[in-house]
C-alpha cells in the first residue's frame, strides 16, 4: 500500500506569537493570501479559515467551522495523520501530500503544511492547503529546474559579453522570470553607508513581474527596502555572509511573514550579489501562486547568476576606473599643452578651473593670483557658481584667506568644513554654500604665484590619485605662468614693434575708412587690449563722438548705431575736446566716466590727430583696477598718431576719387541726356540718370508754361510713381520757390517739418529733406528739379553742386528736344502739304488720300490692329504717293501705257516717298508701309519684289484700297468704273496681287455699311 505522506522538515523550531496577536497580521493572512489557511485545534477541529478555503472546499466558511478536518481525508489516512501530529509536529513544521475531498465530494490531490501555533490560551495548528492535482511534484520540479538551467545559460552568455550590464538587466530579468514561471524578479542595490557597517536599506534597481499574475498588488511594492523597520535584520547578516535565503512562506520566521504576506508571497529565494569582497545587493525571485520547493541545485544555479552579475558589475567598474584614469591623463595633457601654448592667461586659468572641476566633481573652482607688492590675493577666474562675480572681488587684507595659507605652508590643503576651520577668516567666505575646499598652491620655484581652490557644497572625500592629478595640473600651469612673467617685458616690446608694423601696413593698404578702422582695431585688440578697445570719431555737425568700431572679448564689432557722446562729456568727450591723454585706474570713482561697459574698472584714452586737427579718440578699457601704465600710454599715442595720419591721407584720396568719379558720371550723364532729341525720352531718362549722381526717395521735374508760367509736373520717379501729383498754381508764390526762380539759385531745406513756408502736397508727406534746383535756359528759369529724402539733413553743399551740374545738363537736353520737336512738327506739316498737293495733281478729287485713309483704318480695325498700327496705316494712306513728286507730269498723267524708261521712273516713287518722310521720327512706323505699298502678294510688285508676309500689313491693306480707288475714280485719261466691276477685279487678283485675309476684311467692312 502506497504511503500517502511525504515528509519534509523545514524548521525544527516552534514559533510563538506574542500574547496580543497583531490584527494586521490576521488581515493579511486570511484576507489576501491565495492559499487556503485553516486554524485547527490539536485534535483537528476547524476553528477558522480564510476566503480561499471556501473556494477550495466548495462551501461557506460557516459550514466548516467546528467540523473535523479528518472527514476530508480518506479513512485509511486518518490514523496516519494523527500519528504524524503526535510525533513529528513537535519538532517543527510538517509537509504532507495526500488525497482529500471537498464538501461536494470532489477529490483532489493536496499539499498540506502544518505549523504549530501556540498562544497563551491554547495550542493550535495552522494548516496551509494547496491543490496540486494537475501535476506531480516531481514533474513540476523538473520543469522548473530545466527552465532555471536554460535561464542560467542565457544570462551567462549575455553577462559575459556585455560591458553595460544595466542595459541588459530588464530583458534578462524578464527572461529568467518567464523561465521560472515566477511572479516577480527584482534586483536590489544596497545604499552605501560608512565603511565597516552593514547597509541599512536597499533600493530596487531593476524589477520584472509577470503580466496579469494573480496576487500581484503593486500598491504595496516598495522601491526602497529598509531591513530594520520591515523586520528583516536577519537578511542583513545572512546575505552579507554570502548565504542565500530561500523557501516557502513557512520557512521564514514569524516576524518576517507580515512582509511576505503583504506581498502575497508563497515562495521566495534571495541570492546575495557580491562585487569582489563587497556586498553590493541581492537578487530576489518571488512566487505568489504556489509554494515552490527550492532544491539545493536550483539555489546553486541562481547563485551562479547572482555571482555572474557581480562579476559583470565589477568588470564595468574596472573599465570605468580605466576610463577615468585615461581621462585624468588626457586632462593633464590638455592642461600641460595649454600651459605651454601662447593662450591668454585668463583663458589658461579658466581652462584649468573647468577641467579640475569636472574631474574632481567640484561644484565650483576659484583661481587667484598673488600680488607680491600689495601682499594680497587678486581674484582672477571662477568656474561654476559666482563665475561672473568672483573676478570682480577686491581684497584689501590677506589675513584669513586660503591663498595666503597654502602659499605660506607650500603644499595642498583639504578643509573638510570651512565653518569649523580655524584657518579661514569668516569674512572671506564669499560663497556660503561651500562646505569643503581643496586648495592647491601655485608655485614656480621660490616664486609665489597664487592658489587654486576647488569648492564642494557637501562632504566630498578626495582620493590620492585625484589629489595627485590636481596638484600636477596646477604645477604645470604655475611653471608656465612663471615663465610668462619672466618673458613678459621682452615679449611686450616685440609685440609692440610687430603691432606697429601690422597697423602701418593695414592702414596704408585700406581703400575705405570702414575697412581701415576694422583692421586697425582688430590688430590692436588682439595684440594688447582684448577686454575692450574702440575708435570714436568726431561728427562736427552734431558736435559729438560716434563709436565707429570696437574690439571686445575677442570679437570685432562694427559701428554702434544711436550711440554718440557729446564733446566734453565722459572721458572720451573730454579728450576729444582738449586733446589731452587721460588715464583712470578706477572708473567707478571717476567723475568724468560714463558707464557704457558695466564690467570696466579702468580706462585710458588718447586723441587721434592729423596735425593740429583732432579727428577722434582711441579708447581702451579693462576689467581690472589700475590695468594701464606708462607703457600703454606711450603705445596708444603712437598708434593713434599712425591712425590719424592714415585717416587724413585716406580722406583726401577718397575726396579726390569721388570728385573724379562725379565728373566722369556727370560727363556720362550729359552724353546720355543729349543722345536723344525726343522730349518724352529725355524726360523719362533724366530722373533715372539722376540716381547715378545723387540718391533720392522721390524726384520730379516741374516745367513752367510759357504764357502763364503755370507749373506742371512732366516727370516723376521714386515714391512719387504710385501717386499722381498735382502742383497747385500758388506754389510759385511760396518764398522758397519764388527765390529759386527769381534768383535762379538752388534751395535746400534740411527739415520740411520745421519750415514755416513748406506747402504740403498730397503724396509727398514722407519728404523731410528737400532740394530744389532751377532749370535755366538762356538766363531764364523754365522750371525746376525737386529731390526728396526721408532723412532730415540728408543733402549738403556738395549735393547742391552735383544737382546744379545735373540740372544744367538736363535743361540743355530739354531745350534741344523742344527745339527739335518744333522743327520736326514743322517738317511734318510741310510733308502733309506736299502730300495734299500730289493728291490734287494725280486725281480729279482732292480727297483721294483722305478716303484711302478712312478705308484703310476701317480694315485695320477689322483685323484687330493696335492703336499705334492703325495710326501708322492712316498716315501711310495720306502720304503713300508723296514720292510721285519726283515723277514728271508727262509720265504721271500720260493716258497711254508707259514705256520701259517711263516705268523705271515710276517704280522709284515708293522709295522716294519713304526717304522724304524718314527724317520725321514720328513717322518711323510709316516709312516701311510707304516703301512697300506697290508690292504684290505674289511678289510681282515693285520696287523690291516682296511677297506674302514680307510685305507689311499696312502696305497689303493700301494695295487693296488703292486699287479699288484707282478703278472707281475718274481720271483725265479714263472714266471711273462701277463698284461691282472694281470688286470683280479685286476678286480676280486675290491671292496674286492682294492678301486674301485683307480682301475678306475689306468685304466685311463694305457689308457693314461703309460707303466706298
Amino acid at each position: 500500500m502506497e504511503f500517502p505522506f511525504s515528509r519534509r522538515q523545514i524548521s525544527i523550531q516552534t514559533h510563538k506569537l506574542p500574547p496580543k496577536t497583531n490584527p494586521d497580521f490576521y488581515a493579511a493572512a486570511f484576507l489576501h493570501a491565495p492559499q487556503a489557511i485553516l486554524v485547527l485545534t490539536r485534535d483537528g477541529r476547524i476553528l477558522d479559515g480564510n476566503p480561499a478555503v471556501c473556494q477550495l472546499f466548495g462551501c461557506p466558511l460557516e459550514e466548516l467551522r467546528e467540523r473535523n478536518i479528518h472527514v476530508f481525508f480518506p479513512n485509511q489516512h486518518v490514523n496516519i495523520y494523527r500519528e504524524v501530529l503526535e510525533t513529528e509536529l513537535t519538532l517543527g513544521s510538517v509537509t504532507l501530500h495526500t488525497s482529500m475531498q471537498s464538501v461536494r465530494g470532489t477529490a483532489f490531490r493536496a499539499e498540506i503544511i502544518l505549523h504549530a501555533y501556540d498562544t497563551d490560551a491554547q495550542n493550535l495548528l495552522l494548516a496551509y492547503i494547496q491543490d496540486v492535482s494537475e501535476r506531480t511534484e516531481e514533474e513540476r520540479r523538473f520543469e522548473e529546474h530545466e527552465g532555471l538551467l536554460d535561464g542560467t545559460r542565457h544570462i551567462a552568455s549575455h553577462l559575459l559579453s556585455t560591458t553595460t550590464w544595466e542595459n541588459e538587466m530588464p530583458s534578462l530579468l524578464a527572461y529568467l522570470g518567464m523561465r521560472l514561471r515566477a511572479t516577480r524578479v527584482c534586483v536590489f542595490r544596497n545604499v552605501p553607508t560608512s565603511f565597516g557597517t552593514l547597509p541599512e536599506s536597499a533600493t530596487r534597481a531593476f524589477h520584472w513581474h509577470a503580466p496579469n499574475a494573480p496576487g500581484v498588488d503593486e500598491t504595496c511594492e516598495n522601491t526602497i527596502l529598509t531591513y530594520k523597520s520591515m523586520g528583516l535584520q536577519r537578511w542583513q547578516h545572512i546575505l552579507s555572509q554570502r548565504i542565500a535565503l530561500y523557501g516557502d512562506i513557512s520557512a521564514f520566521p514569524i516576524q518576517e511573514q507580515p512582509f511576505l504576506l503583504q506581498r502575497r508571497i508563497q515562495s521566495l529565494s534571495i541570492l546575495p550579489i557580491f562585487v569582489g569582497e563587497h556586498w553590493w545587493g541581492f537578487l530576489m525571485i518571488q512566487d505568489c501562486q504556489h509554494a515552490r520547493i527550492w532544491r539545493q541545485r536550483d539555489i546553486e544555479s541562481l547563485q551562479t547568476i547572482a555571482d555572474m552579475l557581480g562579476s559583470a558589475i565589477q568588470r564595468q567598474e574596472n573599465e570605468q576606473r580605466l576610463r577615468e584614469r585615461e581621462a585624468s591623463l588626457r586632462i593633464l595633457n590638455e592642461i600641460t599643452t595649454t600651459a605651454l601654448s601662447n593662450t591668454p592667461m585668463r583663458e589658461t586659468l579658466f581652462h584649468l578651473a573647468r577641467e579640475l572641476s569636472a574631474w574632481l566633481g567640484a561644484n565650483a573652482c576659484y583661481v587667484s593670483l598673488w600680488d607680491e607688492q600689495k601682499q594680497v590675493p587678486v581674484p582672477m577666474v571662477a568656474y561654476g557658481d559666482m563665475e561672473e562675480i568672483y573676478p570682480r572681488l577686491q581684497i584689501q587684507n590677506s589675513t584669513g584667506t586660503v591663498t595666503e595659507h597654502v602659499l605660506e605652508i607650500g603644499r595642498s590643503v583639504f578643509i573638510e568644513n570651512i565653518q569649523e576651520s580655524a584657518l579661514i577668516n569668516p569674512r572671506w567666505i564669499f560663497n556660503t554654500k561651500i562646505h569643503s575646499i581643496f586648495a592647491i598652491p601655485m608655485l614656480a620655484g621660490q616664486r609665489r604665484l597664487g592658489a587654486v581652490m576647488l569648492a564642494f557644497y557637501q562632504e566630498h572625500p578626495i582620493e590620492i590619485e585625484e589629489r595627485s592629478l590636481a596638484e600636477q595640473a596646477v604645477q604645470q600651469i604655475s611653471l608656465a605662468l612663471g615663465r610668462i612673467q619672466l618673458l613678459k617685458t621682452t615679449q611686450r616690446q616685440l609685440e609692440e614693434l610687430s603691432t606697429l608694423q601690422r597697423v602701418s601696413a593695414a592702414t596704408a593698404q585700406a581703400l575705405n575708412e570702414e575697412t581701415m578702422l576694422q583692421q586697425f582695431i582688430t590688430i590692436v585688440g588682439e595684440a594688447f587690449y582684448n577686454d575692450d578697445v574702440s575708435v570714436l570719431l568726431i561728427d562736427h555737425q552734431a558736435r559729438a563722438l560716434t563709436i565707429r568700431c570696437s574690439y571686445n572679448a575677442g570679437q570685432t564689432k562694427p559701428t554702434l548705431e544711436n550711440v554718440s557722446i557729446p564733446l566734453g562729456q565722459g572721458i572720451t568727450g573730454y579728450v576729444a575736446q582738449n586733446g589731452k591723454t587721460y588715464r583712470s585706474g578706477n572708473v567707478e570713482i571717476d567723475a568724468h566716466y560714463i558707464n557704457l561697459n558695466s564690467e570696466s574698472k579702468s580706462e585710458i584714452c588718447v586723441s587721434i590727430k592729423s596735425g593740429l586737427e583732432i579727428l577722434g579718440v582711441l579708447n581702451a578699457e579693462n576689467t581690472e583696477l589700475d590695468a594701464f601704465d606708462e607703457n600703454d600710454e606711450r603705445l596708444l599715442i603712437t598708434l593713434a598718431d599712425n591712425l590719424g595720419t592714415a585717416l587724413m591721407r585716406l580722406r583726401l584720396f577718397i575726396a579726390e576719387r569721388q570728385q573724379r568719379q562725379q565728373a566722369e558720371t556727370l560727363q556720362e550723364v550729359s552724353a546720355a541726356l543729349t543722345a536723344s532729341l525726343n522730349l518724352e525720352t529725355v524726360l523719362h531718362n533724366s530722373l533715372a540718370l539722376l540716381r547715378r549722381v545723387l540718391p533720392y526717395d522721390g524726384a520730379s521735374i516741374v516745367m513752367l508754361e510759357t504764357e502763364e508760367d503755370t507749373p506742371q509736373i512732366v516727370a516723376q520717379s521714386g515714391y512719387l510713381e504710385d501717386v499722381y501729383l498735382s502742383i497747385p498754381p500758388e506754389i510759385t508764390s511760396q518764398p522758397h520757390i519764388r527765390t529759386l526762380l527769381e534768383e535762379q539759385q538752388p534751395i535746400l531745406i534740411n527739415d520740411t517739418h520745421l519750415h514755416d513756408g513748406w506747402l504740403k502736397i498730397p503724396g509727398t508727406e514722407y519728404a523731410r529733406c528737400w532740394m530744389g534746383v532751377p532749370l535755366i535756359v538762356k538766363e531764364k528759369a523754365i522750371g525746376w528739379l525737386n529731390l526728396d529724402k526721408q532723412e532730415p539733413g540728408f543733402y549738403n553743399q556738395q549735393s547742391i553742386q552735383l544737382a546744379s551740374a545735373f540740372a544744367h545738363q538736363t535743361a540743355l537736353a530739354l531745350e534741344n528736344a523742344r527745339l527739335y520737336n518744333e522743327l520736326e512738327t514743322s517738317y511734318l506739316q510741310t510733308v502733309l502739304a506736299l502730300a495734299r498737293a500730289m493728291d490734287a495733281r494725280d486725281s480729279y478729287t482732292a480727297d483721294h488720300s483722305q478716303r484711302l485713309a478712312v478705308m484703310a483704318s476701317a480694315i485695320a480695325r477689322e483685323l484687330n490692329c493696335s492703336t499705334d498700327e492703325i495710326q501708322a496705316i492712316e498716315w501711310a494712306a495720306l502720304l503713300h504717293d508723296i514720292g510721285k513728286i519726283g515723277v514728271p507730269d508727262h509720265i504721271l498723267l500720260k493716258p497711254d501705257s508707259l514705256d520701259d524708261g517711263e516705268w523705271e521712273i515710276m517704280r522709284r516713287h515708293p522709295d522716294i516717298g519713304a526717304e522724304i518722310i524718314s527724317p520725321v521720327r514720328r513717322l518711323s512706323r510709316v516709312v516701311p508701309i510707304v516703301r512697300a505699298h506697290q508690292e504684290k502678294f505674289d511678289g510681282s510688285g515693285y520696287p523690291h519684289g516682296f511677297k506674302g508676309e514680307e510685305i507689311p500689313l499696312g502696305a497689303r491693306i493700301l494695295a487693296v484700297v488703292d486699287s479699288y480707288s484707282a478703278i472707281t475714280d475718274e481720271r483725265v485719261y479714263r472714266k471711273g468704273r462701277t463698284h461691282q466691276e472694281a470688286m470683280e477685279e479685286i476678286e480676280r487678283c486675290t491671292g496674286s496681287h492682294f492678301d486674301p485675309q485683307v480682301v475678306a476684311a475689306f468685304k466685311k467692312v463694305l457689308k457693314q455699311g461703309f460707303a466706298a
